[in-house]
């Protein structure tokens, strides 16, 4: 199997643990609609915005990797820091926002968002997952962009062979070192 397939199933298991943040996320969003206590528009602006960036980076490498054109990695790679941005927005408006009261403890299924609100914990595990994705995919897309890097043509006898400059009409052979 060739390096790149292998890095390209890779990147579909880091879109894998990135779609069961998102389906966690949805679940959230879906609950925190259907209860009593309804999201703030910016809370429900970053949420919705997470999952919308999160199926147009989905498309986007999926147009990459059947045509293996630039402009859908780049659209990849500014899909994954625009996802990345929109969770640390949402991190920071969870985290920062005042909290009721500590002393009485709110149940998920009636009001998900105070909830998540008095589990700080929760809310740094799951960007130090979704972070770690993150890295990673931006690794893959490193690699991806990269491309293969062409080797120096090596002679038969283990010589390196200099391109013919104007300099140089020759081909000169220079021995290996050691």
């Amino acid at each position: 199997m060739s390096s790149s397939r292998i890095w390209k199933k890779l990147f579909f298991a880091c879109l894998a643990a990135n779609f069961v943040l998102c389906f966690l996320l949805g679940a959230v969003l879906g609950f925190s609609l259907a209860s009593e206590e309804k999201p703030s528009l910016s809370l429900l602006t970053c949420f919705a915005a997470f999952l919308v960036l999160y199926f147009a980076l989905l498309g986007a490498f999926f147009v990459f990797a059947q045509w293996e054109t630039r402009p859908a990695l780049v659209l990849s790679i500014i899909f994954a820091i625009a996802q990345c941005a929109c969770l640390l927005m949402t991190e920071i408006i969870l985290l920062t926002s005042e909290v009721v009261d500590y002393e009485e403890e709110a149940a998920f299924a009636v009001t998900p968002i105070t909830w998540i609100k008095q589990q700080p914990n929760l809310l740094l595990l799951f960007g130090a997952l979704f972070l770690s994705t993150f890295i990673c995919e931006m690794a893959l897309f490193h690699r991806l962009t990269c491309g293969v890097q062409e080797r120096v043509p090596v002679l038969d006898d283990g010589d390196h062979r200099r391109k013919s400059t104007p300099y140089h009409a020759e081909k000169i052979h220079i021995s290996k070192l050691g």
